[in-house]
């Protein structure tokens, strides 16, 4: 009795597992199916239902094309210019105050003369020692 036992309780275990792994192959082929019916679904959705949407893409991107290549881009160009110009202006605004301190020392040490109708050689002071150097007039 004993044995006949164990060999119904053996039977019975691998007839479980066989339905088992019958049960899980069709569970997995039924998976497969449906990510393959869902595939389908969304490439004849994108094919006809999708694709009606093109004049909308169109004006999407002729828009797109307007605004980037036709307003941003000479934007950008005009924002560059302005800020090379302040760049240079920067530079240049500290070294036109130096040069403007230096033009009011050299008129006030006399050294520039504000009459323009002198001739260049009367308003040219050239020290005597400086060589065989004349002057035009």
């Amino acid at each position: 009795m004993g044995n006949g036992n164990v060999s119904i309780r053996t039977k019975s275990q691998e007839a479980r597992e066989y339905i088992h792994r019958l049960k899980a192959r069709e569970y997995i082929r039924r998976l497969i199916s449906y990510v393959d019916q869902y595939r389908d679904y969304v490439l004849t959705s994108t094919s006809s239902h999708v694709a009606p949407c093109k004049p909308v893409w169109d004006i999407f991107h002729a828009m797109r094309l307007l605004f980037c290549r036709h307003i941003m881009d000479p934007l950008n160009g005009f924002w560059f210019s302005m800020v090379w110009c302040l760049v240079l202006l920067t530079v240049a605004t500290p070294v036109s105050l130096k040069l403007v301190r230096h033009y009011k020392q050299m008129k006030h040490d006399g050294l520039l003369h504000s009459r323009s109708s002198d001739s260049p050689s009367q308003t040219l002071m050239i020290p005597e020692s400086a060589g065989p150097w004349t002057t035009p007039g």
